[in-house]
């Protein structure tokens, strides 16, 4: 390559850009202490129902089996669920 001739971005390079692209982000989770961490979990593992199901015909049918997997599926008859 010649003397004064463009050279790609070295890593350093790129993580300097990488954290000026996301400064904003950074800077408020410092702020807030919230991160996306949950959100990205529940989607990994509705992500991994989809993969593992290979189509489900009924829309209830994915419903439920996301609530189940999310704890949120109550099994209990309303006869013996409490009031």
């Amino acid at each position: 390559m010649p003397l004064g001739a463009a050279q790609p971005p070295g890593p350093v390079t790129q993580g300097g850009q990488t954290l000026r692209a996301h400064k904003e982000g950074i800077f408020a989770y410092f702020t807030h202490r919230i991160t996306t961490a949950v959100c990205e979990g529940f989607n990994s593992v509705i992500e991994t129902i989809k993969k593992n199901a290979r189509g489900f015909r009924c829309f209830a049918h994915f419903r439920d089996r996301i609530l189940f997997h999310l704890g949120r599926l109550d099994l209990r008859t309303p006869a013996t669920a409490p009031a």
